[in-house]
């Protein structure tokens, strides 16, 4: 009964695989004939490339100091406010411009407003720039929650 079976099978297959099979020699598929020139170019496969976007440069908002200068910059009602500390003195700092790269805004004392520009000095620091001054900062990174720098 098995090979009743499987002669059986052999023969279904062999039916159905040559189903669609052109009925003479003649009449099969040509693989050894040249191309034929239509006068068009040929289709070019096209592979579309995704470009990856650039990388988003990482957020203001962050602690930065310097030997000489402390910053914090928080994010608060939609922009950045912060505080600039220098030799103990503290110093509200309002940001009315924010851009990828750079930010300007002003900080005050006494009533009077002075002009500050940050820009990004690579992925973890800025240049705080105010009169004639720049100060380079670098991001304060905190691994201890209970060891962060007092404002």
């Amino acid at each position: 009964m098995t090979r009743r079976l499987t002669a059986s099978t052999g023969a279904l297959l062999s039916v159905l695989a040559c189903a669609g099979c052109p009925r003479s020699r003649s009449e099969a598929p040509r693989t050894d004939a040249a191309p034929v020139d239509t006068g068009q170019a040929a289709p070019v496969a096209s592979r579309a490339v995704a470009e990856a976007p650039p990388p988003a440069p990482p957020p203001w908002a962050g602690r930065y100091a310097s030997p000489k200068l402390r910053l914090l910059l928080r994010e608060e009602d939609g922009g950045l406010r912060g505080t600039i500390e220098k030799a103990g003195r503290r110093f509200e700092l309002i940001i009315d411009e924010v851009g990828p790269e750079r930010l300007r805004g002003s900080f005050g004392t006494e009533g009077q407003r002075f002009a500050v520009r940050l820009t990004r000095n690579g992925p973890d620091a800025i240049d705080l720039a105010t009169g004639s001054t720049t100060y380079e900062l670098k991001r304060v990174v905190v691994s201890n929650p209970l060891d962060v720098m007092t404002y």
